[in-house]
């Protein structure tokens, strides 16, 4: 178990997002070495918990390769779903992560090191705009207030970005001139959508009980190994590109030459392993329940 450091705004705002990582978000950067030695410890205690899931299923007869870490370490996340919320009782507008040990507090991420700086613009812009209203964050026991999450897509080798507002049909703000902000954004990437996505349900999570695109489009392109891949709101597609294509090279590595065999990938998503493994097999059939991840 990772012992949490203080955070250096306040002693007790870490957010739950830190708990795999022994820096806060301000002292991650700055001290690069230390946390690479961390990360080379996880490393260690990753293959003990692999090696041992092996062993308690009774499985002897194969090689252990080692863990192939990502070539990213900070700024690897494609996709982050952020949550409103208070700093405290009654405090401040949030938004970001759940504070460690609450299930209402949060820590405003606009400074997270896990994500491209172009998400943390779009956060603290959306942010400001609703501190700026009466609009409060949707209280899961009381079942009050309007502001649910904030989803963001970007594509990690495209640049390309979506951002999903999500909140309850309660809500009474015009989004246009929130737009408008968006879009004015200095960005390393590109906007490409903006949605507004309405979620009546009780349940702590996103999802769209309506959905209108405010601008452009509900999808971004990324690549991986290549290939060009068009993705979803809502379809599944590994959070960390750059891993992924370590991860899909040793699979692919590893299934070899198939050319007279047919492949079944199931859970496929939007088809990334289908696809790859497509150039060296008779066949390659995707499977997945979710209709968005393969329309």
């Amino acid at each position: 178990r990772v012992t949490y450091l203080d955070c250096m705004e306040c002693e007790t705002k870490e957010c739950k997002g830190m708990q795999n990582v022994h820096k806060t978000y301000l002292r991650l950067l700055p001290e690069q070495e230390c946390f690479l030695v961390f990360v080379s410890k996880r490393e260690k205690a990753k293959k003990n918990v692999v090696l041992k899931l092996l062993d308690n299923a009774g499985l002897t007869d194969y090689e252990y390769c080692g863990i192939n870490p990502s070539p990213s370490i900070t700024a690897y996340r494609n996709k982050m779903e952020f949550s409103f919320g208070d700093d405290g009782l009654d405090g401040n507008l949030c938004l970001g992560m759940r504070k460690r040990e609450s299930n209402y507090e949060v820590v405003t991420a606009d400074c997270c090191n896990i994500v491209n700086e172009d998400i943390c613009k779009a956060l603290s812009t959306v942010l400001e705009y609703f501190r700026g209203t009466d609009e409060q964050f949707y209280h899961r026991m009381r079942h009050t207030g309007s502001l649910r999450h904030l989803l963001v897509r970007r594509g990690h080798f495209t640049g390309e970005m979506i951002i999903n507002l999500v909140t309850t049909s309660e809500l009474k703000t015009d989004l246009k001139p929130l737009v408008d902000n968006l879009l004015a954004l200095e960005l390393e990437g590109k906007i490409v959508g903006i949605s507004h996505i309405v979620n009546d349900g009780v349940a702590d999570v996103v999802k769209a009980d309506e959905m209108n695109i405010l601008y452009g489009q509900d999808f971004i392109m990324d690549k991986c190994l290549g290939l060009n891949f068009k993705i979803s709101t809502f379809s599944f597609f590994q959070t960390n590109s750059a891993g992924a294509e370590v991860l899909y090279s040793t699979v692919k590595e590893f299934a070899g030459t198939s050319n007279d065999k047919v492949i079944f990938d199931l859970y496929c998503g939007t088809g990334t392993i289908t696809q790859l493994l497509s150039e060296n097999a008779k066949k390659v059939i995707g499977i997945e329940i979710v209709e968005e991840a393969v329309e």
